[in-house]
């Protein structure tokens, strides 16, 4: 699984909280395959052959990164800090992982 991935539906749930999209709007996103973010560009997992125009509960279902890039930067970095201080997903877990061990090694 793509790490964004698992933000997509937190993406999702301030997007709707702040009326930046609504689950079924025709063409409230696009996918060309990638969406370039300053100096990256982030594919779309189906890059090959694009989603096209997308409604947000398409961009959930095709799990489509551009769309969800699109969501974020209208929703802004402060607004959506704000919303993942909010969740509790801004700080230290609490939680002490073990560190991976090199399976070769043993």
């Amino acid at each position: 699984m793509n790490h964004g991935t698992t933000f997509k539906i937190v993406t999702t749930a301030i997007g709707l909280e702040e009326a930046k999209t609504t689950t079924d709007k025709p063409g409230d996103f696009i996918c060309t395959g990638v969406q370039k973010v300053y100096d990256w560009d982030i594919k779309c997992w189906r890059s090959y052959n694009p989603h096209g125009s997308q409604t947000l509960r398409q961009a959930l279902e095709n799990s489509c990164n551009p769309a969800f890039i699109q969501l974020g930067q209208r929703i802004g970095t402060e607004l959506f800090y704000k919303y993942l201080s909010g969740f509790g997903l801004t700080g230290k877990t609490g939680i002490d992982l073990l560190r991976r061990i090199n399976t070769n090694t043993l």
